[in-house]
């Protein structure tokens, strides 16, 4: 395992500079300031960020509203405040089409980092184990309230039902969450994590990462970029479907299915472990094969939902994130 450092984008910073950008007498929707960010599907996060917007657009935030002209929640007097720029309003919607905003200036930052998932999925290695150990180790991140973000690690043995070692570390989280782009959100997180795992040489031959492997649109999963990055062989374990479609054909035993996305078998679908609950989505991150993967979840799955290494990071990390301490 290599520590590893990365850097992310200011994207609340790129939001506020969009913003800024839209002269009086003009408006934008959220979508189309998701656009100029670089994806579409940052829309939704547009609109929260803008319904309790950064001090420095207060002054300009009406300018921006839904796809069909109604306002936002922020400011409450919206609607005034764009007649007397002299946007034409009615039936308390503004005519978007004869006042719409389009030039922005932007570097896209989530193009940006549409483009690094693309490079980043040309490294992957969907190889054979090399080492097939009973150890194992697990990884999960939890959140506070006031933005940090706290990521467990727990480490086991076959056969015993205790952790031989455990450790969590804590970063301010900066980026949002957006799908498609969670590993910018966590790998921070994860990269602080893994280098108190490396100086206290407690690395295990195969980590198990709350997350996708290569069920991703582009194939880079948190757990597909961990491994990547820090080179090192990961599995994504999952508890929804990012994308893809379910084919329910007992590929890997009894009751089990596989996930099909763009006519590539991307992941395998464990079934229910008991009555009332989800299936399990188990993806190869990097340096092993889906068969890999899936031997390795259901070896320490025991009965449950989760993978008892995953469970405990979980029940760790969310712990600590609610205490406000830290495992060294």
């Amino acid at each position: 395992m290599l520590p590893f450092f990365i850097d992310v984008p200011d994207l609340i910073a790129a939001l506020v500079d969009l913003v800024r950008q839209v002269p009086r007498g003009r408006v934008a929707t959220y979508g189309e300031l998701a656009k100029a960010l670089g994806d579409a599907k940052a829309a939704i996060w547009v609109a929260g960020v803008l319904n309790d917007p950064p001090p420095a657009i207060w002054e300009v935030a009406h300018r921006i509203m839904k796809a069909n002209g109604e306002p936002g929640r922020f400011p409450a007097d919206a609607l005034a405040r764009l007649v007397g720029d002299g946007v034409p309003v009615r039936d308390g919607r503004a005519d978007v089409m004869s006042a719409r905003f389009r030039d922005f200036e932007t570097a896209q930052p989530l193009e940006l980092l549409k483009r690094e998932q693309d490079a980043l999925a040309n490294r992957v290695r969907l190889t054979p184990l090399e080492t097939h150990s009973s150890t194992v180790a697990a990884v999960d991140v939890s959140y506070r309230a006031d933005g940090v973000g706290v990521a467990a690690y727990v480490l086991m043995e076959a056969g015993s039902p205790e952790p031989i070692w455990m450790t969590t570390a804590r970063v301010s989280v900066a980026f949002p969450y957006i799908p498609g782009y969670l590993s910018y959100r966590e790998l921070p997180i994860h990269a602080a994590l893994l280098r108190k795992v490396i100086e206290a040489d407690r690395v295990a031959p195969l980590l198990l990462v709350d997350g996708n492997g290569i069920l991703h649109p582009r194939r880079t999963g948190i757990a597909t970029q961990l491994g990547v990055l820090a080179d090192h062989p990961t599995v994504g374990v999952s508890k929804s479907l990012l994308c893809g479609t379910v084919v329910w054909d007992g590929s890997f035993g009894e009751g089990t299915g596989k996930v099909v996305h763009r006519r590539e078998t991307i992941a395998a679908v464990l079934p229910p472990s008991r009555r009332g609950t989800k299936p399990l989505f188990v993806s190869p991150g990097h340096r092993c094969t889906l068969d890999d993967a899936v031997a390795a979840v259901s070896t320490w799955r025991q009965g449950l939902r989760l993978p008892e290494p995953i469970r405990l990071a979980d029940a760790l990390s969310r712990s600590v994130a609610k205490a406000g301490l830290e495992v060294q």
